[in-house]
């Protein structure tokens, strides 16, 4: 098991108080693609992976809501098309700028699972779910059962890093 290394806490967060120095996005460019990112000290990497993970969220939420006002627009128009062809009883018409189609779209679900899973069970009808698999139940259960393995069960493990922004100390007097 990896060892755990604690820093020294700091007085304030570096990549939120919108500490800059060198690392721009020419820096981090560069040094990717000279391959000098395992030579930088561990402290840099860290401070500029988490202003990276800054920037992207900023971008996304620029994204998120430019996208939230467009599709919030068609829903106006989608709401009058289906008027339009609620009263001229149609499912499909016809322009020179595409054809507009309704159809019914039915989701089902169930509020009682126990039940349903009898249910399916009883009826011999496992297609009922759809095919793929909940993975903490099945890390669960193969912790509990290790000798009980699927057959055809594939597993893909692959390390994964988070970063978190440091703990935020008071000065003490």
């Amino acid at each position: 098991m990896p060892k755990k290394q604690a820093a020294e806490p700091l007085q304030e967060d570096p990549v939120a108080a919108g500490d800059t120095n060198e690392d721009s996005a020419d820096a981090v460019t560069s040094a990717e693609q000279s391959g000098q990112t395992l030579d930088m000290p561990f402290d840099k990497l860290v401070r500029i992976y988490r202003r990276i993970g800054a920037s992207i969220a900023e971008v996304q939420a620029q994204y998120d809501a430019q996208l939230e006002a467009l599709k919030a627009e068609q829903d106006v128009f989608k709401a009058a098309i289906r008027e339009h062809m609620k009263l001229q009883n149609a499912t499909s018409i016809n322009t020179p700028f595409g054809t507009a189609i309704m159809s019914v779209k039915t989701r089902y679900s169930t509020t009682d699972w126990d039940s349903f899973k009898t249910f399916v069970k009883e009826n011999d009808a496992l297609d009922l779910f759809e095919k793929r698999i909940a993975q903490a139940n099945m890390a669960a259960f193969l912790k509990e059962n290790p000798e009980k393995v699927p057959a055809g069960l594939n597993a893909d493990a692959s390390y994964d890093i988070s970063v978190r922004k440091p703990k935020v100390s008071t000065p003490t007097k």
